[in-house]
């Protein structure tokens, strides 16, 4: 039952992003999804995350700030943080060599869905065209996938899964996913949001 219920929460916050206004994201054409929106800066829900903060060295102080600064409502911030603020801030807390693991540990977090964004696709030498066909095959997949929502029809879940399935290996070679799987860097298994 977590397990469905957790199922649902990420299918549910997958779709927001990727019907989100153009804002959220770079578009590449009309047959392409936004990219992933923490290209664009520093993926901030990662820095929350107790282990991330050990993995990256963080100390209380920045921590502190960086709660703050997202609005934690423990520490008496309730507004909603300003996305040029946080990263302003970010950057000002963080070093490159902190924001770079940053990176990696989202690629590892997003796993295959990493390669939905430009820059990561160009670095494992996906061309526009096969990049093109991943996203038309994630789009049609999360639009089947919210139509079942409701069905909860196991057996359509696995069909529309297999569906991507078939695009994304297609493209994705072995040494493909090798240079994915560098890109994400040392492993960190993560368990829970820090309190």
């Amino acid at each position: 039952m977590e397990q469905n219920n957790f199922l649902v929460g990420f299918l549910v916050c997958l779709v927001n992003v990727l019907l989100s206004a153009p804002t959220m994201g770079q578009l590449d054409g009309s047959d392409r999804l936004p990219s992933p929106a923490w290209r664009r800066g520093i993926p901030i829900h990662l820095v929350l995350i107790k282990e991330v903060q050990v993995e990256i060295s963080l100390d209380e102080e920045s921590i502190k700030k960086i709660k703050v600064l997202c609005g934690d409502k423990d520490i008496g911030r309730r507004q909603a943080p300003d996305e040029e603020q946080i990263q302003k801030t970010l950057d000002a807390i963080l070093s490159l060599e902190q924001i770079e693991r940053l990176h990696q540990i989202h690629v590892q977090q997003m796993g295959m869905h990493a390669i939905l964004d430009a820059n990561v696709a160009k670095a494992i030498g996906l061309n526009d065209d096969e990049l093109s066909q991943v996203r038309m095959a994630q789009k049609i997949y999360f639009r089947d996938s919210v139509a079942n929502v409701k069905k909860r029809d196991n057996a359509l879940l696995s069909k529309i899964e297999a569906t991507r399935g078939k695009v994304w290996n297609s493209i994705m070679t072995d040494d493909r996913k090798l240079a994915l799987e560098k890109l994400g860097g040392k492993k960190v298994l993560l368990r829970s949001p820090s309190p």
